[in-house]
């Protein structure tokens, strides 16, 4: 599988990743390169991206370089402290550590930081105000670390998952790529028309509430996969319980697996499921540099 750019216009992809430093600002980086030439396209982050190092670790992390023609959003004093100019076109009624989230279209481009407005809420408001009112369509969230629910801001959202996945840490990444294949494939509910065998859940579905549900529930309700905090082998067993559906559907585009000490051959023979590797791109950066 190949990430061609005509996937993504149109929709609100979100980068997420279970691991620091997996390669989700890389991958932004890769994706906003042919995108600039396909529509008109707006960029942000949920955190903090773009930096030169990592806050915390001190870890050097890739820099977001914008273009002349770029739309972003980024805190307002990230956008003035930077050698970027730009177009202000919308101040957001939000505060971060660096004040507003602004939407800003680039004049003269440059590096950036890119400052997330915080919490899901206020990521929502800002992308229905990119789409509704910006009439921008297109959107990449390089997303937070291990907080998938963030794909709940959108109503025409769809992730790439990104994977760092060394030796030790092979058979966590495939038990993850198992479980979010076998979420892709739950059913959307018709409706929430309930009977007696039927709940509809509101929130997160977790171990706790999962072990809550009456012997009397045949099909349980749940937003989307986002909003399922259950391992692979709980929702196995939830499954033989009730069977799980969802309001809305959220697309996996891609798995994009960074492979360390682990070879191509030696993942692939540990993950045999057809249906989770024709989604599988290896390493897409380094394939054309």
């Amino acid at each position: 599988m190949q990430l061609t750019p005509g996937i993504f216009v149109g929709t609100t992809t979100f980068i997420v990743g279970s691991d620091k430093h997996a390669g989700k600002t890389t991958l932004l980086n890769y994706l906003i390169r042919p995108l600039r030439h396909e529509a008109p396209l707006v960029y942000l982050s949920v955190g903090l991206d773009g930096e030169g190092r990592d806050a915390l670790s001190g870890v050097p992390k890739p820099h977001v370089v914008a273009e002349a023609g770029d739309w972003l959003v980024t805190a307002e004093q990230a956008l003035r402290r930077s050698d970027v100019s730009a177009e202000i076109r919308e101040v957001f009624p939000f505060e971060t550590v660096l004040g507003a989230p602004v939407l800003a279209h680039v004049v003269r481009g440059g590096p950036i930081e890119l400052i997330g407005p915080g919490s899901n809420a206020a990521l929502a408001r800002i992308l229905m105000h990119i789409v509704a009112d910006a009439g921008i369509e297109t959107v990449l969230v390089d997303g937070a670390i291990n907080r998938i629910t963030q794909v709940a801001a959108s109503t025409q959202a769809a992730c790439v998952y990104v994977l760092r996945v060394d030796r030790a840490g092979l058979p966590r990444a495939i038990d993850a790529m198992r479980r979010l294949a076998y979420l892709q494939a739950v059913p959307v509910a018709m409706d929430d028309a309930s009977d007696d065998a039927t709940r509809v859940l509101d929130g997160a579905l977790t171990t706790e509430k999962a072990g809550e549900l009456d012997a009397g529930c045949r099909t349980l309700i749940v937003e989307d996969f986002s909003h399922v905090f259950l391992t692979y082998a709980e929702l196995r067993n939830l499954q033989r319980r009730a069977e799980l559906r969802f309001r809305r559907r959220v697309a996996m585009r891609a798995f994009v697996v960074n492979l360390y000490d682990v070879s191509r051959d030696e993942f692939l023979d540990r993950l045999t499921d057809t249906g989770i590797i024709d989604k599988v791109i290896f390493n897409p950066y380094q394939e054309v540099a």
